[in-house]
C-alpha cells in the first residue's frame, strides 16, 4: 500500500470520526439526513393528538400574525420589563425604545392587549426561532446551519400543519423562509428575500402593500373575506440593526413605521370583525398576535445569548378591541418562554399540541378569551389538562418510566380529581383553586423537566465510536511523522532545530491540554467584548515573541526587517483603505481583482502565484471591519518578514524542515484569529475563518522544494488538529449539561469540525507530492537544501 493511500485513509478515518462524534454531541447528521420523527401512537398507549375527550373549542375565528424580524422586546414593553426595575431604570438614560412606539405600547398599558418578554433560546436566528414558534420545541444548536439551507418542515405537528389540516385557509407575506418550511401550504403568499440586509424599504413595502386588499375594512375587496389566517412577516428592523444598530435614527424611523403597520391592522381587523358579527350572530371575533422571533444586541447583532438577543416578543390582542385583562391586575407573569406561545395558539383555535412542544399554557390569555367559548366556566381547566397530558406524554419519550414516579406520586391526587370533574364523573363538584394550581404546577414541573433535555439528546455511541477513530488516525500520523523526520534528518538540521521542535511540540501540547480549565473557568470571558482590546493585544505581542523566538533560535539576520518597501507598501495599503468608504474601498478591490487576474494569466509561474495570494488578501479585506486593518496591516507585515527571514542562506536548513515551518503557521494563524478581534461567537465565523486560514500562506512558502519537508508539514497538521480535535470532544463531553453549553462550547466545536475539515481536505490533495519521497529513499537524492527561490509557492 502507497503512502498516498495510506494518508488518504487516515484522512479519511479521521472525517468519520468527526463526523460521529459532532453528530452525537450536535447532531450534524440531520444536516445531511432528517430523521423520522417518533410516532405519538409509540407513547404507551397515550396519544393526546387523537384523545378528544378534553378537547376544547376555539375561542377565535381568525387569526392575524404580524411578526417583526428582530423585535426587542423592551421596543413595545420598555426596559423595566426586560432587565427589571433597577437595571430598567439605568437603561433609560439611554432613552426608552418604546417611545417610538407608541399606539402599540398604549394597547398593553391600557389593558386591551397582553404583552410578555418571551425568551429565546440559542441560536437566536430566525429559521431555528421561527420552527420553535410553530413546532414548541426548542433548536439545537446545529439548527444554525439549517439556517443557511431552510428545508422543508417534515413534522406535521406544527401549528401552521395542524391549521391547514383543520380546513383554515392561511395567507402569508414577507420572508421567504416560510414557504421553504412549508411549501404548498399557503392559499396566496408573497415571499421576501432576506439576503440583502442594506435593503430597508422596499423588503416591509412588499409586505404593506397587500393590506389593502387583504384587511379591506368594508371587506368588499374579494381578499378580504377568503382567509382564516393571515401570517405577515416584516424583515426591515432586523436589516436596520445590522447596519445601524438599534438607537439609530434609522431605527427610530423603521419603529414609527412599524407602529403605523400595527395600528393599521388593528383598525382593520376591528372594522372586520364588527362587519363579520353583525352579519352572523355566531361568528367570534378574530385573534392579533403581534411577536419577534428573537432580538437584537446593542451593535444590532444576535445569534448568542445575551439578554437583549433572547428577548423576544408576544402580544396578544382581541380583534373586537375588547380588553385582555382589567387595568388593576398586575399579576400576570410578564417573562415567558417564547416556546408557550404554541400550546396557547393550539387551545384559542380548538387543536391538538404539537407533539413535542414544551411550552406552557399562557393562563392569562386563555383566560381573558373563554368568553366566546361553548364551555366558559371549563375553558382554561380543559385547555390546561390537555397540556400536562402532552407534556406528560413527551417526558415518557424522553425519561424512563422510574423517573416520573416520584411526581406520578406528588400529584395523582389533583389530577385525578380534575380529570374526574371534566369527564362528567363527578356532577355538582367543582374544581378549587388549590386543585386547578397544583395542575398548573405539576405542567410547569414536567415543562422545566423536558426543557433541560431539549436539544441535548446525546449519542454515547457515536462519540466514543468517533473519539476511537480519531486518536487511530492521530496516533498513526505521529508514528509517520515520527519515521519520517528519523529518515530524512541530517546533523545539520537537528543541530538548528532540534530545541525549536521541542518548543513548538510542548507548546502545542499545553496550548490542546488547556482546553479544559480554560473552557471550565475563562471561556465565557473570551467571548466578552470587554476583553478584546486585552487579548487583541496580547496575542500581537504572542505573534511577535514567535518572531523573536525564530530569530533567536536560527540566529539569522535581522536587517532585511528594515526593508522599506514593505513598510511603504503597507502603509500605504492602509491610508488607501481608511480615505475610501465601503463601497467605494469595494469598487476598488474589485477592479484590482479583475487587473491581477489578467497579470496572472500573462506572469511566470511564481509571480503568478504572489498575484495569487495579493487577490486573495484583497478578498479577504472586504470581509474585515475597518477597526480590523491597522492590526491586519501588522499581521501582513510580520508574514512578510517571517518569509524574507525564511530566504536567508542561514535559514535554509530550517525552510526544509516541514515540523517547523508548518507548527509555526498553525501558531500564528490562531493567534491571528483573536488578533483580529475574532471570538467564539458564531457570527464571526464567516469573517475570520478565511482570514486566519490564508495567514498561514506565508510561512508554508519553500515546502514543495522538498517532498520529505512537504510530507513532514502535512503529518504535523494533520497530527495537531485530530489530537486536538479529540480532546475538545472529550471536553464538550463532559461539560454537556454545562450552562454555556449552547452559547459558547457549541460554537467553538463547529469552529473545530470546520477546521479540521479543512485541513483533512488540504493533507489529502497534498499527498501525492509525498509519494515522491519514498522515491527519492531509493534512488538518487537531491541537494537537501535547494535554491529557495525557485521553489517558492503560496
Amino acid at each position: 500500500m502507497t503512502p498516498t493511500l495510506v494518508l488518504r485513509l487516515l484522512c479519511l478515518c479521521a472525517g468519520l470520526g468527526a463526523y460521529l462524534c459532532s453528530s452525537g454531541l450536535l447532531r450534524l447528521n440531520e444536516v445531511f439526513f432528517q430523521p423520522s420523527a417518533a410516532s405519538p401512537s409509540d407513547w404507551n398507549g397515550q396519544n393526546p393528538q387523537r384523545d378528544n375527550a378534553h378537547q376544547t373549542d376555539a375561542a377565535y375565528d381568525r387569526l392575524v400574525v404580524v411578526l417583526i424580524d428582530a423585535l426587542r422586546a423592551d421596543m413595545v414593553l420598555g426596559s423595566a420589563a426586560m432587565h427589571g426595575t433597577t437595571e430598567g431604570n439605568e437603561q433609560q438614560t439611554k432613552g426608552e425604545l418604546n417611545a417610538h412606539m407608541p399606539f402599540t405600547s398604549g394597547l398593553v398599558t391600557s389593558g386591551r392587549a397582553l404583552g410578555y418578554v418571551a425568551h429565546a433560546s440559542v441560536p437566536t436566528v430566525t429559521m431555528p426561532r421561527l420552527k420553535a414558534l410553530v413546532t414548541g420545541k426548542a433548536p439545537a444548536f446545529i439548527d444554525i446551519l439549517k439556517n443557511f439551507n431552510s428545508a422543508a418542515l417534515d413534522e406535521d405537528a406544527n401549528l401552521v400543519s395542524l391549521l391547514a389540516a383543520s380546513g383554515k385557509r392561511i395567507v402569508f407575506y414577507g420572508d421567504d423562509t416560510w414557504l421553504k418550511l412549508f411549501p404548498e401550504t399557503f392559499k396566496r403568499s408573497d415571499g421576501t428575500s432576506g439576503f440583502y440586509t442594506r435593503d430597508t424599504v422596499e423588503v416591509d413595502d412588499n409586505v404593506t402593500r397587500h393590506l389593502k386588499e387583504e384587511l379591506d375594512p368594508t371587506m368588499q375587496e374579494e381578499k378580504s373575506g377568503d382567509w382564516d389566517a393571515l401570517v405577515l412577516h416584516y424583515l426591515g428592523l432586523d436589516h436596520v440593526g445590522h447596519l445601524r444598530g438599534p438607537r439609530s435614527p434609522l431605527m427610530r424611523e423603521k419603529l414609527e413605521e412599524m407602529d403605523d403597520v400595527v395600528r393599521l391592522v388593528v383598525d382593520s381587523v376591528r372594522a372586520q370583525d364588527a362587519w363579520r358579527m353583525e352579519k352572523d350572530k355566531a361568528a367570534r371575533p378574530s385573534l392579533v398576535l403581534l411577536c419577534s422571533d428573537h432580538g437584537m444586541s446593542e451593535v444590532g447583532n444576535h445569534g448568542g445569548a445575551t439578554l437583549e438577543e433572547s428577548s423576544a416578543l408576544l402580544m396578544f390582542m382581541r380583534g373586537d378591541g375588547k380588553p385582555m385583562r382589567s387595568l388593576d391586575d398586575i399579576s400576570y407573569k410578564q417573562k415567558r418562554s417564547q416556546v408557550d406561545l404554541v400550546p396557547t395558539i393550539s387551545s384559542l383555535f380548538g387543536l391538538s399540541i404539537p407533539i413535542y412542544s414544551s411550552g406552557l399554557l399562557l393562563e392569562d390569555v386563555v383566560r381573558a378569551s373563554s368568553g366566546f367559548a361553548l364551555h366558559p366556566e371549563t375553558y382554561y381547566l380543559r385547555a390546561l389538562y390537555r397540556n400536562f397530558q402532552q407534556l406528560y406524554a413527551l417526558a415518557k419519550i424522553k425519561f424512563h418510566a422510574s423517573a416520573l414516579v416520584t411526581f406520578d406520586k406528588q400529584y395523582e391526587i389533583p389530577l385525578s380529581k380534575l380529570s374526574k370533574v371534566l369527564e362528567g364523573d363527578e356532577h355538582g363538584i367543582s374544581v378549587d383553586k388549590q386543585t386547578a394550581a397544583a395542575v398548573l404546577e405539576a405542567c410547569e414541573t414536567l415543562q422545566a423537566k423536558v426543557a433541560q433535555s431539549d436539544g441535548s439528546e446525546y449519542n454515547s455511541t457515536a462519540i466514543f465510536s468517533g473519539l476511537v477513530f480519531i486518536f487511530f488516525s492521530g496516533v498513526a500520523t505521529l508514528a509517520m511523522l515520527i519515521i519520517t523526520v528519523k529518515m530524512e534528518a541530517d546533523d545539520k538540521v537537528v543541530q538548528q532545530g532540534s530545541h525549536l521542535h521541542a518548543v513548538l511540540g510542548v507548546g502545542s501540547i499545553l496550548q490542546i491540554a488547556s482546553l479544559s480549565s480554560m473552557l471550565r473557568k475563562a471561556v465565557h470571558e473570551i467571548v466578552s467584548a470587554q476583553r478584546k482590546g486585552e487579548l487583541l493585544a496580547f496575542f500581537v505581542g504572542v505573534c511577535s515573541g514567535f518572531l523573536f523566538l525564530v530569530g533567536m533560535t536560527a540566529n539569522l539576520r535581522v536587517k532585511e526587517l528594515s526593508d522599506q518597501n514593505i513598510v511603504e507598501d503597507g502603509s500605504q495599503a492602509l491610508a488607501g483603505w481608511i480615505s475610501l468608504d465601503a463601497d467605494a474601498s469595494a469598487r476598488v478591490v474589485y477592479a484590482s481583482v479583475v487587473l491581477l487576474t489578467v497579470l496572472t494569466s500573462l506572469a511566470g509561474r511564481n509571480l503568478r502565484l504572489s498575484l495569487m495570494e495579493m487577490i486573495i488578501w484583497l478578498l479577504v479585506g472586504l470581509l474585515q471591519r475597518d477597526a480590523n486593518f491597522p492590526t491586519l496591516s501588522l499581521l501582513c507585515l510580520q508574514m512578510e518578514s517571517v518569509a524574507r527571514l525564511l530566504r536567508c542562506e542561514q535559514a535554509a536548513a530550517l525552510r526544509q524542515d516541514g515540523v517547523i515551518v508548518a507548527g509555526l503557521a498553525l501558531w500564528v494563524s490562531q493567534a491571528a484569529f483573536f488578533a483580529l478581534g475574532n471570538s467564539h461567537l458564531w457570527l464571526d465565523a464567516t469573517t475570520s475563518v478565511k482570514a486566519s486560514s490564508t495567514l498561514s500562506g506565508r510561512e508554508t512558502q519553500g515546502l514543495t522544494g522538498s517532498t520529505n519537508a512537504t510530507k513532514a508539514a502535512c503529518l504535523t497538521i494533520f497530527t495537531y488538529q485530530a489530537l486536538r480535535f479529540a480532546v475538545y470532544t472529550v471536553v464538550v463531553y463532559f461539560m454537556r449539561f454545562h450552562l454555556f453549553i449552547w452559547s459558547v462550547f457549541a460554537p467553538k466545536m463547529l469552529y473545530e469540525v470546520a477546521h479540521l475539515a479543512v485541513s483533512l481536505v488540504l493533507v489529502a490533495l497534498l499527498a501525492p507530492a509525498t509519494s515522491n519521497s519514498e522515491r527519492e529513499l531509493n534512488g538518487p537524492t537531491k541537494p537537501r537544501h535547494m535554491d529557495y527561490e525557485s521553489t517558492t509557492t503560496t
